[in-house]
């Protein structure tokens, strides 16, 4: 059974807001009118008189869509006055320049650049096992009183990207487990040498050591004793009294997971994250998506019929100590008070996300000693396309007379 597919497209755009992602060498982004061009010899701020250098570029940030099985089709919007050129390389590591040389992708030397027409064509054998891609372009003038001009670059590539599946499992939970990591602290009594057992009851995930203290002869917390902790032993740069209070305090990865039914939770599974109650608002049709047209086949694919989407989710901390729980829920107050744009792993895009509702004041174990918190986050704007894109052709002649008629071949 073949698998299933979506056409979807990635664009670079030449705009000031992307200005720290787009390397720059001879060439200028342009503040005001959004483009890219040839840095100006004597008014570098007003333009003009263009050096006639043949090497100068800029490179696209390296953009990682981990959906993607096969880059399928380029498009350049761009304006080319005479005696002006635009070149193009592609880069699949941020590193290496590739040029396609009629048979294969390799690494490019001095002038060597394709054009667009040739990367349209031969960018489907781009290898994509890296799952990334940059574009190197290059800006050259014959004539110093001209600029090419270039606003952004549209890329086609076949995705399995399951939307929802994408936002919540792929980015989200996993945004969370890689960024959250609340601290517990675990009392030991000291037998009396540096070797201290490092054995929570409660089944802490990945944990890693933050400091370790003497409580009995520094309450005020002031020297850190940790040295190293291996196969859970922690060893300690002087050993304490007999019978000494031990303070370990360490850092660990809650369990993150969507809700599998109101029975998902067992004091085996805690301190955890859950994703429950997901609920979509606030749609918005697409009537007519991005398109990218291969301007030598004049073939054209059109995204179709898409919307923007909201999500709101509640998120759920449970924890089986009240403290673990106050910790926890300071941890994810700073998550997403630090992170205000979620980026999709399927198309390498970010997403807006905010606190709908803060955690409730409230916190009351259940009857088995289980002690939650709550809280409502809203992803907003998501970018849904259900229907499969639309192969169309472009127009490549427009013939105005009396009355205005348009032909396609």
């Amino acid at each position: 059974m073949a698998r299933r597919l979506k056409k979807l497209i990635k664009e670079f755009v030449f705009e000031e807001r992307n200005r720290s992602r787009i390397t720059l060498e001879g060439l200028r982004l342009n503040p005001c009118c959004h483009h890219l061009e040839i840095e100006g010899e004597r008014y570098p701020l007003q333009g003009g008189p263009w050096p006639t250098d043949t090497e100068l570029k800029a490179k696209t940030w390296l953009t990682n869509p981990k959906s993607v099985k096969q880059w399928l089709s380029f498009e350049s919007v761009h304006t080319e006055p005479e005696g002006t050129s635009i070149g193009f390389r592609l880069s699949t590591d941020g590193v290496d320049e590739l040029f396609f040389d009629g048979g294969t992708w390799r690494t490019a030397v001095a002038g060597e650049w394709n054009t667009e027409a040739e990367v349209a064509n031969s960018i489907a054998t781009l290898p994509v096992t890296s799952q990334s891609l940059q574009v190197v372009v290059n800006l050259a003038t014959t004539d110093t009183s001209v600029t090419p001009i270039l606003k952004k670059l549209k890329v086609l590539f076949d995705s399995d990207i399951e939307e929802l599946e994408d936002i919540l499992v792929r980015s989200l939970v996993s945004s969370i487990r890689e960024k959250v990591r609340p601290i517990a602290e675990l009392g030991i009594q000291s037998d009396g040498t540096v070797s201290v057992p490092f054995q929570p009851k409660t089944k802490y995930e990945n944990t890693e050591i933050d400091s370790v203290y003497n409580l009995t002869t520094d309450p005020n917390r002031l020297a850190d004793l940790f040295v190293s902790e291996a196969g859970g032993i922690i060893t300690l740069s002087s050993a304490p009294t007999l019978n000494d209070v031990i303070l370990v305090r360490f850092t660990y990865e809650p369990v993150v997971n969507i809700a599998q039914g109101q029975d998902f939770v067992e004091l085996s599974k805690v301190p955890a994250v859950i994703l429950d109650d997901i609920r979509s608002f606030a749609s918005k049709k697409i009537a007519k998506g991005e398109s990218v047209l291969n301007k030598s086949t004049n073939s054209a694919w059109q995204l179709d019929e898409g919307e923007q989407r909201s999500l709101e989710i509640m998120i759920r901390l449970v924890t089986g100590k009240e403290l673990d729980l106050k910790r926890l829920t300071d941890a994810v107050n700073e998550y997403f008070e630090q992170t205000e744009l979620l980026r999709l792993k399927a198309t390498d895009e970010d997403v807006r996300m905010v606190v709908a509702t803060s955690f409730n004041d409230g916190n009351f174990p259940n009857q088995v000693g289980v002690h939650t918190a709550r809280i409502r986050v809203q992803i907003l704007d998501a970018v849904f396309y259900p229907r499969p894109a639309i192969q169309k052709s472009g127009v490549k002649r427009l013939i105005v007379g009396g009355d205005l008629s348009i032909l396609i071949p």
